[in-house]
Order: structure tokens, then C-alpha cells, then sequence
């Protein structure tokens, strides 16, 4: 039987990003973020692979971006991010009945 979902929150990818408490990948998302504008007049709907301040890669697909890229760098050292206007591809949200956000 299916749930019915009360609660729903948003998360922002600044309070993600704080909540997460992992800098591991910040510096390559913080560079998407700050570049997203230029990257979607390149890149649109592709898969962009970030490593450090740098495009190094751009895939059609999620999988083609993570095989290609674990060929050439240590996983948890570049990050996949789908390259779209907007926060949509970004931003986490949540639905449950027992979550609380405050």
C-alpha cells in the first residue's frame, strides 16, 4: 500500500551543501555554481566532469561520464554534474511523513 506523504522540504545546495558537512567535492561544485551560466551555453543537458577548477570532460550520459572519467582519476576526486540552467539538477528534496527541517 502506498504511503501518503505529508511533509516535504527542499533543500537548497548551500544548506545541502553545510548539512553534508563534506568538503570532499565543494571546490568543484562551488566552481560549477559560479560557472553554471557559461557551462549551459556550452554544455547544456550534458554531464559535465569537474575535477579541481576544470571541465574535463562532457558526456550525453551519467554512465558514460563515470566510466570514462574512473578510467583517469581516483574516485572522489572529480564530480559529475548534469549541466542545466537553474537549480533543478541540484537541489534535493525530500518527502516524508517523518522528517522534521528546521
Amino acid at each position: 500500500m502506498a504511503q501518503n506523504f505529508t511533509k516535504c522540504a527542499t533543500i537548497p545546495h548551500k544548506k545541502y551543501t553545510a548539512m553534508l558537512n563534506a568538503p570532499m567535492l565543494d571546490k568543484e561544485f562551488r566552481y560549477y555554481l559560479d560557472h553554471q551560466d557559461e557551462l549551459v551555453k556550452n554544455y547544456n543537458d550534458k554531464f559535465v566532469v569537474i575535477v579541481g577548477n576544470k571541465v574535463v570532460g562532457h558526456y550525453d550520459n551519467i554512465a558514460n561520464a563515470y566510466i570514462e572519467s574512473k578510467k583517469q582519476y581516483q574516485l572522489g576526486t572529480f564530480l559529475i554534474q548534469k549541466c542545466t540552467p537553474g537549480d533543478k539538477d541540484y537541489t534535493i528534496t525530500y518527502h516524508s511523513p517523518r522528517v522534521k527541517f528546521s
